[in-house]
């Protein structure tokens, strides 16, 4: 916090950065839902990366401002390109400094 006189105060904080480390089951639309997550997260400025494991599930890093990893999450959690979502699981960490968000093919 920064005084600049008896009456003004200039408070100014920043946001905790956090990693989180998600998978998705369920009915899913390949490449499709890939494409959505990272153009989500890239929209969000949030860094990671998700790919597609080998039993068809979804996994996804990310680190970002702990807020907007929030958003992110409640925008997966939607799952407008899932048709049904049967287990959805968001693990959260200390950041891990990711770069940008990559779609990993396998």
């Amino acid at each position: 916090m920064t005084i600049l006189d008896n009456n003004f105060k200039l408070v100014y904080h920043t946001g905790m950065f956090k990693h989180i480390e998600g998978g998705i089951a369920g009915r899913i639309m390949g490449n499709d839902s890939l494409s959505w997550i990272r153009d989500t997260a890239t929209a969000l400025g949030v860094s990671g990366a998700v790919f597609t494991k080998p039993d068809g599930s979804i996994k996804l890093v990310a680190d970002g401002e702990e807020g907007t990893l929030v958003e992110f999450v409640k925008e997966i959690e939607r799952g407008r390109v899932f048709s049904s979502v049967e287990n959805f699981y968001i693990n959260w960490s200390d950041t891990k400094n990711l770069g940008n968000f990559f779609i990993i093919n396998k």
